[in-house]
C-alpha cells in the first residue's frame, strides 16, 4: 500500500466548539482512505479528545499527534523553558513548568511596576519604569489607561 506524501497537522475536531465539527473516528478513517501514516488533531484551547482519538487511531493503524493550540495575548511574554498549559491574557508574563503568571509586561517588553505597592500580580494600577505607560489590572486582566 502506498504512502502519502502528506500528513494533516492542524485538524479541528468537533472537540474545538465553534470551529471544528468532524468527529475522531472519522479523522482516523479518512487519513486511512489516504494512506496516511499519521494524522494530527490540534483542538483550541482543551485536550478533551486525546485519550479517544489515540485510542481510535492506534485501532486504525495510525499514528496520532496530538496537540493543543492555546492562545498567547498580546505583548504577553512567555519564559525560556516555560510549559504553557492554558492561553495567556495579554501583557502576562508566565514563567515555570507549568507556567504561572508571575507579573505584567509593558507593550516596550519592560517589567510593570504596581503603582500602589502591591504584588506583581494582584489588581490596581501599573506604570511602565521604562517608556512610563500606564496599565489598569482589574480580575487578571490588564488594559491601557
Amino acid at each position: 500500500m502506498p504512502i502519502a506524501d502528506f500528513i494533516h497537522l492542524k485538524v479541528r475536531s468537533a472537540y474545538s466548539l465553534t470551529e471544528g465539527a468532524i468527529k475522531l473516528d472519522k479523522v482516523v478513517a479518512l487519513a486511512k482512505a489516504e494512506s496516511m501514516p499519521a494524522v494530527a488533531v490540534t483542538d483550541r484551547n482543551n485536550l478533551f479528545g486525546a485519550l479517544e482519538f489515540a485510542q481510535y487511531a492506534a485501532n486504525g493503524g495510525i499514528q496520532p499527534i496530538i496537540g493543543c493550540d492555546l492562545a498567547i495575548g498580546r505583548f504577553a511574554m512567555v519564559g525560556m523553558g516555560s510549559v504553557v498549559t492554558k492561553s495567556i491574557p495579554d501583557f502576562t508574563l508566565v514563567i515555570g513548568a507549568p507556567a504561572r503568571p508571575v507579573g505584567y509586561v509593558c507593550r516596550c517588553g519592560a517589567p510593570l511596576r504596581h503603582a500602589d505597592g502591591g504584588t506583581p500580580t494582584s489588581d490596581g494600577k501599573f506604570q511602565c519604569s521604562d517608556c512610563t505607560r500606564s496599565y489598569v489590572v482589574k480580575c487578571g486582566l490588564v488594559s491601557e489607561n
